[in-house]
């Protein structure tokens, strides 16, 4: 399975080599999965340590150099709007409520048989619902739950709010492809 890393699971990884975002690191490393990251992924992993752990870059740096070999760098998203085979606008991901109905878009525009989706399902899906996570716990606080012993833990994925509430993005991304709007 192709697994696309967030930046938040390589910023708490790097930090924290006994917690649960490095657990998922290392399955998403491990075979038969394969892990990408976005080359946006490293300039802000940068960015974000130079801003808020300038007294740890030696850790960052310490993971990349272990992390980048076994990790496979793709192009920036932004690519993908501007590719011939999407049919659509554009789509603004910027982690608001908003950015949702783009979701939506995306789902309606894209789940066709020239869409990107008929093309790259399993990767697309996955990536969406984890931004859906990461925009709930950006705009709720939370944290994603993921059971190591759970052979569909990337199916099963869940965020879990400050608040209490529970929700699991990859289902949902999975019912909305499945069953549309």
């Amino acid at each position: 399975m192709i697994v696309l890393i967030d930046t938040n699971i390589l910023i708490s990884a790097a930090l924290n080599p006994n917690g649960t975002p490095f657990k998922a690191y290392v399955k998403a490393v491990s075979y038969p999965n394969q892990a990408i990251i976005c080359e946006q992924n490293i300039d802000e992993l940068r960015r974000i340590f130079n801003r808020k752990f300038s007294n740890k870059l030696n850790v960052l740096e310490e993971f990349l150099a272990l992390s980048l070999p076994v990790l496979k760098i793709v192009s920036t998203p932004e690519a993908i709007n501007e590719s011939e085979d999407n049919n659509s606008s554009g789509y603004k991901a910027d982690y608001t409520l908003d950015s949702m109905k783009e979701v939506d878009r995306f789902f309606d525009e894209q789940d066709t048989p020239g869409g990107i989706l008929s093309k790259k399902q399993g990767t697309i899906l996955f990536a969406l619902a984890s931004y859906i996570g990461e925009t709930v716990i950006k705009l709720y606080g939370g944290r994603w739950v993921i059971d190591e012993d759970d052979p569909d833990n990337e199916i099963n994925m869940a965020v879990q709010t400050s608040s209490g509430k529970v929700l699991w993005p990859a289902k949902r991304c999975m019912k909305r492809y499945t069953n549309g709007a």
